[in-house]
Order: structure tokens, then sequence, then C-alpha cells
């Protein structure tokens, strides 16, 4: 934050109805895992964070129609059925409910999945939270530190690409081009000018994380829910989503390739026995050793990022948006440069680089107690799978038990009322 921004007042008026959008990998699992933690301190300061969840996303991917890919485990009335489908309108409808009773106060409703939306799915999130009292928020990091960040979380998901061909089908084309909802969200001046466009651009504002500082975010946050200092910083829970280190992608990445090619799983077994378990058992339990190494862009793909860094800086600037941070870090990036690298090289190298990143094999650092710790994952998540299933299975034929001893039953007592005439 610039020291004439310290100044500014960015509160916004009470009955606001913020939406943060993310996208995703800027910051959004900590600030929503903090708002979350302070929900009873954030009403009694006059801010509204509706529904009991960490963030919205069953709600958001409700009223987009989207499915839900991501698992039981990760909401409690989920069942087996319930993956890959979009959840009940419903659920939307609850949310909205609870913001409408509230409408003095300031709300925030957060998740990172709407910014995939296009731009006519965002002039409905408009219309239904209020043209007159909707605030969109956008959180960014340069494109050189959310790149890596992506592709790790979409190897969680269960993508096989390679980090380096993954970003030859960004920049240079090469293979399927990339989704179009991840295109969408990956190109920052595009999002910003789409929110812009539908909800004006005082109303959007555009929040460029200072990576150095850890409480930058939630002390911006404060400032525009109005908020007393450490509010949101007090509550952190330390979830912040980390990514996968290099051998951890690594690992995951040809787990991922084995069972592409296996027939004998399915999608929601796989997100609840891995994904869910051995992931979070992995990532969230488990400390990095120390020669485990960062996820950093290949040398060839640093001068793209920062070209798309200036070019969204500009757009951005030009937008009229309201932009707390400097703009110029999207276009800065951590890794140096050398200088004697070609511009050909840049533009289209012609055969793929030999990797300067370290990977499983060749780090040094045994393999063996990542690979435990996500098969003891793997194997809990199975039992918790069978578990459910065996719980839902009980509960069909409960249902199915009381539906046929109902008639039955119904049936005896007009027997026994016919007997008794």
């Amino acid at each position: 934050m610039s020291a004439h921004q310290e100044s500014e007042s960015f509160a916004l008026p009470p009955g606001t109805r913020a939406l943060y959008i993310g996208p995703p990998k800027s910051g959004t699992t900590a600030l929503q895992a903090a708002a979350s933690a302070a929900r009873d301190e954030l009403y009694t300061h006059g801010v509204v964070y509706p529904g009991s969840g960490e963030s919205h996303h069953r709600e958001i991917y409700a009223f987009m129609g989207r499915r839900d890919r991501r698992g039981k485990s990760t909401r409690g009335r989920m069942t087996r059925q319930d993956i890959g489908r979009a959840p009940a309108p419903g659920e939307w409808a609850a949310l909205m409910d609870e913001i409408r009773a509230e409408p003095s106060r300031r709300v925030l409703i957060s998740h990172e999945s709407a910014a995939r939306a296009t731009r006519r799915m965002a002039r409905r999130f408009v219309d239904e939270l209020g043209a007159d009292r909707i605030h969109i928020i956008i959180t960014l990091r340069p494109p050189a530190d959310v790149l890596p960040s992506r592709w790790s979380e979409l190897v969680k998901e269960g993508m096989t690409d390679t980090f380096d061909g993954w970003l030859r089908r960004l920049y240079l084309g090469q293979g399927r081009r990339l989704a179009r909802g991840t295109r969408r969200y990956l190109n920052q001046a595009g999002l910003v000018r789409r929110w812009a466009a539908v909800a004006g651009p005082e109303n959007v504002t555009v929040i460029v994380v200072d990576g150095r500082d850890k409480n930058f975010l939630s002390d911006v946050f404060e400032q525009l829910l109005d908020l007393p200092a450490r509010t949101l910083a007090r509550a952190g829970t330390g979830n912040s989503n980390r990514s996968m280190t290099v051998e951890e992608a690594e690992i995951v990445r040809r787990l991922n390739t084995r069972l592409e090619r296996f027939r004998g799983t399915r999608w929601f077994r796989y997100i609840d026995a891995f994904r869910t378990s051995a992931l979070n058992r992995a990532l969230v339990y488990r400390t990095p050793a120390p020669g485990e190494s960062r996820l950093r862009l290949p040398s060839w793909a640093v001068e793209f990022a920062a070209r798309d860094g200036r070019r969204y800086a500009r757009r951005i600037r030009t937008s009229g948006v309201r932009v707390i941070g400097n703009l110029r870090a999207l276009r800065t990036h951590r890794q140096r440069q050398t200088r004697n690298e070609s511009r050909t090289q840049l533009e289209a190298p012609a055969q793929p680089e030999v990797p300067t990143q370290p990977t499983a094999q060749t780090s040094g650092v045994p393999a063996s107690r990542l690979a435990l710790e996500l098969v003891w994952g793997a194997i809990r998540g199975g039992v918790d799978y069978a578990r459910g299933a065996l719980r839902i299975k009980w509960t069909q034929v409960t249902w199915i038990r009381r539906a046929v001893r109902g008639p039955r039953q119904i049936r005896a007592r007009r027997l026994d009322s016919d007997r008794l005439n």
C-alpha cells in the first residue's frame, strides 16, 4: 500500500454486499478461513459472513449451475450421488434469505469459482445481489507466482500434464487449449474489465497482494469492512492451501497418470480416497523437508509471464476501478532471467528444456516419507469411504423397510377396525 493510500478511507458503505471472487491462488483460502473463524466477532461489528461453512463454494456453484467435483468429504451433507452434480438451487436461495434479512449490515460473500463467470453470468450476480449494493473485490498476484500454484492445484484435481507441457499449452498453443474457464481468470485484465463492465468501475476494488507482508490482505479487508485492526489477522487459522513442492507434485502427477489408465476406479473414489484424505494428510500435516524445491517457472516462460503482467497492469490502470497496492508488482517475478537468453528461444523454443528443478527421483530427498504419508492417507480415505457407503446402504435399507412396512401396518389396522365394527 502506498503512503497516500494509507490515508484514504477504503470502508464500503453499510448495507454493501461485497462479492470477493479471488481468483484462485491469490489468498482466498486464508481470508475465507479467517472470516469463518471470526464470524461471530464480525457480526458484532456490523459485518455478516453468511452460512456456516468456510466459504460459499456450494452456494455459488448452485447459482452458476456448476458441477461440484470436490468430493463429499468437503461438505458433511453430501453423499456419493452428489459428486459431479450441481448443488440444488435452494442452497443459493437460503444464502440470499440470510443476506436479505440483514439490510443494514455489510455482507461478505466469497468463493473463487465466481472468477470463472462469463460476462452474462457476472451480470446475473449483479442483478441478484443488487446493482445498488454490490461491490466486487478482486485480488491479484504476479502471473509468475500464480501459474506454478495453479498448475499444482490442477494436479491435485487429477491433471497429468507436466508443468512445462501445461505452460506450452498456455503460451505456445501446443496441444489442446486450456479450459475456457481457466483462461478466463488467468487473464487478469480481462477479469477486471469484465466485472467493471457489469457492476460499474466504481463498484470494483482490485487488491494487488504484497507477498512480503503476510497481514497485507487481512489489513485491507479490515479497512474495507470497517473492522477493528487485526480482527481477521487474529482469527487466521493457518489454512493457506499451500502449493505442493516439486517432489510432491511429481509423485501425485505420476499417480494421476497411472489412475488415468486404470479402469477400476471412478472419480468419486479418487476424490474421497486420495485427494480429500491422502493429499490433505500430506499437505496439511506434512512439513516439506529442507531439500525439497519450490516450483518455479522454467526460464523460457519467465518473459511471457512478465509480458502478461505489464499488459495487465496497463489495462487495469485505465479501467477506472479502485486499485489498492502497486500494479507494477504484476510485471515482476522472483526469478532471475539470464542475460544471454535469446529472444527466439523465448518466443518459440524448439525442444522442451531440460528441467532445471530437481524431481522426486533426483533431488536426494527420500521420497519414502512422502509416499508413506500419501499411502496412509489413501488407506484412511478408503476406510472412510467404505464406512460412508455402508451408512448410505443401511439408510437405504431402513427407508425401504419403512416404505414396505407402512402399507402393511395400515392394512392391518383397517382389518382390525372392520372386525370391531
